[in-house]
């Protein structure tokens, strides 16, 4: 059976650390970015089965929609 690949998007290093070690123990592969830019350039180069992501990432501009 094939590993689940999940990037995970957090720029609080502790809770992506935690998170990390957590899916790790069970069974899933982790890939972890601290930045939009770390998370993009990890999604071009690799296919993952879940992103699991801060929406309040910092330095991202934030449009408010109608």
């Amino acid at each position: 059976m094939p590993v689940t690949r999940v990037l995970l998007v957090d720029d609080d290093e502790v809770i992506c650390y935690t998170l990390s070690v957590a899916l790790t123990e069970s069974g899933f592969e982790v890939t972890s970015a601290y930045t939009v830019v770390q998370a993009l350039g990890h999604i071009t180069s690799r296919q993952y089965d879940v992103l699991l992501s801060d929406l309040h990432m910092p330095g991202q501009e934030t449009g408010s929609r109608s």
